[in-house]
C-alpha cells in the first residue's frame, strides 16, 4: 500500500476531493505528515501492534550495559517496547547441540533500577533487565552483571513489538497487515478533517473507532 492511495481515500471520505480528482501538493504534503504522525502514535499502543518479533544478541562477560539502535552495539531498530526478555545459555547436559536453556528476565522500571543500591554486583545469570528508552537509541542494563567463561556463548533474547513502518514518500509500497488499510484510511480522515476545516461524517468516525 502506498501513502498516495491512503491519502486519496482519506481525503475523499471528508470531501476534500471527489472521485477522479487529485489533491493539491500542499494538501498531499500535509496529509503525508498527518499519516506518519498517526502511525507514530499507533506504534505506542499494544492494540495496534500486529506481531511480536524475536532477536538474539551475544553478551560479553562482565559487561552490564548495551546500546541498541541502528549502528549501535546491538545493531537493530530501537525497540518501542520490549514485551519479554530472556538469557539464553547452551545446554551442556547432553541434550544435543541445538538445545538451550532460557532464563526469563524481570523487566525493570526506571524506579526499580534507580532503587538498586549495588549496581556493580555480578552473577552467572542476570535476573533483570532495564531499558532506559532513550532516543535515538536506548541502553539496556543487565542486573546483576553477567560473568561467564569464554567457552560458552550467552545471549540476550528480546521479544519486541513489530511496529508499523512510516511512509518515506508517496509511492513506496509498504506492506500492511489484514485490516490495517481500512483502519488507516478512516483514521487518517479523522486526523485531517480539522486541518481542512471539514467535518467527518458519523459513519467515518464510527468506522475509525
Amino acid at each position: 500500500m502506498t501513502a498516495n492511495s491512503l491519502i486519496a481515500a482519506a481525503l475523499r471520505l471528508i470531501g476534500v476531493i471527489r472521485t477522479g480528482q487529485t489533491a493539491s501538493p500542499s494538501e498531499i504534503a500535509d496529509s503525508l505528515d498527518g499519516l506518519n504522525n498517526l502511525i507514530d502514535n499507533w506504534n505506542t499502543e499494544r492494540l495496534n501492534i500486529l506481531s511480536i518479533g524475536s532477536a538474539s544478541y551475544p553478551l560479553v562477560s562482565a559487561t552490564a550495559s548495551y546500546s541498541i539502535g541502528t549502528g549501535q552495539t546491538f545493531n537493530a531498530p530501537r525497540p518501542v517496547k520490549i514485551e519479554t526478555a530472556f538469557i539464553r545459555v547452551p545446554n551442556t547436559g547432553g541434550l544435543g547441540p541445538d538445545a538451550n536453556i532460557d532464563f526469563k528476565l524481570d523487566l525493570m522500571s526506571e524506579a526499580d533500577y534507580d532503587g538498586i543500591k549495588d549496581k556493580g554486583s555480578y552473577s552467572e545469570i542476570p535476573r533483570s533487565l532495564y531499558n532506559d528508552r532513550a532516543v535515538p537509541y536506548s541502553t539496556l542494563y543487565c542486573f546483576p552483571t553477567p560473568v561467564f567463561t569464554s567457552a560458552i556463548t550467552v545471549s540476550l533474547v528480546l521479544h519486541v513489538w513489530n511496529v508499523l513502518a512510516a511512509f518515506p514518500d508517496l509511492v513506496t509500497d509498504i506492506p500492511l497487515g489484514p485490516g490495517y488499510t481500512r483502519a488507516l484510511e478512516y483514521n487518517l480522515a479523522l486526523e485531517m478533517a480539522p486541518r481542512f476545516d471539514k467535518q467527518a461524517a458519523d459513519l467515518v468516525a464510527d468506522t475509525a473507532g
